[in-house]
């Protein structure tokens, strides 16, 4: 990752050995060729070990079968097994990053209590069984009751970069919400959400929240589907990292289903009907752009199938408890 200006200095440490795959091939008997200086039985300790992946993906089988443009790596520590928790799952990691899966139910990070059960803890504390020394800083989050993607960095260097870059990094970041009610047309745009200031003597004035760094302002949207109660709405956010959805839907009177905060009438769901589905990054250091999808819940199927005035919210309640 490098300043326009300059290049700041990076810790010294061994670094990965990165190899792109020009033929056919199999796992082990590649990695004898590139590794002259190693016998095979080092060779062979790197795969059994977890220090070599496939595209990404960790691989300990000396048959792996290689095709051209596949990208070999040889790692400088052991990579993790898979984390196994079920409301947060690694999706890809690098020297610089982990994008990560997060379920309803754990905040990204929190404080006091809370701080032991988030999804950036329970990263670190994986990480750190096969690397004592890193150490997860947060890009982006989401909240405790909605779902997505969400992505760490692995030095403070590495996240003060991308915050000052983030569009940069992140060109886009795409999000489906279940609604109650009509949304105001088929396609438009969502206004940064509003707040009151008191600065002017006793007079309050409702203005515009300005877009920063932390908070994303302005949004498009498209209407998906219509149902007999709520609509389907696919969001693309337009600059900021993290998403003000539920601020904005709520000023608009149409909130997003289950955010009773904002007077959803769905109180009982224990969670927001708003998914992330598609995160686009390119890579600061490698160029290399990258887009992850994630599919749509079970509930939103249930949310648009609901008729107008039907017993709703303690049925699918009930349904989404079960399911657990």
């Amino acid at each position: 990752m490098q300043n326009k200006n300059t290049r700041p200095s990076r810790p010294r440490r061994a670094q990965d050995r990165i190899w792109t795959v020009d033929q056919a091939d199999t796992l082990l008997p590649f990695l004898i060729r590139m590794l002259t200086d190693n016998s095979r039985t080092t060779v062979k300790q790197y795969l059994t070990s977890r220090r070599v992946s496939v595209n990404a993906v960790p691989s300990t089988r000396h048959d792996t079968e290689l095709k051209p443009g596949d990208k070999v790596v040889l790692h400088r520590v052991q990579l993790p097994e898979e984390l196994r928790h079920p409301l947060v799952r690694i999706i890809w990691q690098d020297d610089y990053f982990i994008l990560v899966e997060k379920k309803v139910g754990i905040p990204t990070v929190g404080s006091g209590i809370q701080k032991d059960r988030t999804a950036l803890r329970i990263v670190s504390n994986h990480l750190k069984q096969y690397d004592p020394e890193v150490k997860v800083f947060m890009l982006n989050r989401l909240d405790r009751d909605s779902a997505g993607i969400i992505l760490f960095a692995k030095t403070k260097r590495v996240q003060e970069y991308v915050v000052g870059r983030w569009p940069e990094v992140v060109p886009e970041q795409r999000f489906v919400m279940a609604v109650e009610g009509d949304m105001p047309a088929e396609e438009g745009l969502l206004a940064p959400p509003r707040h009151e200031d008191q600065s002017r003597g006793r007079r309050t004035q409702v203005v515009a929240e300005a877009p920063s760094g932390d908070s994303a302002g302005a949004a498009r949207y498209k209407v998906i589907r219509k149902g007999a109660v709520c609509t389907l709405v696919e969001v693309t956010l337009l600059n900021g990292r993290n998403n003000q959805l539920r601020r904005q839907m709520g000023q608009l009177g149409i909130p997003i289903a289950g955010d009773w905060r904002q007077g959803s009438s769905f109180r009982h769901l224990d969670c927001l009907a708003i998914q992330g589905t598609r995160f686009v990054m390119r890579h600061p250091e490698t160029g290399e752009e990258r887009e992850y999808k994630l599919p749509l819940p079970k509930l939103f199927r249930q949310l648009m199938h609901l008729e107008e005035g039907s017993v709703r919210t303690e049925t699918i309640s009930k349904e989404k408890k079960r399911s657990k």
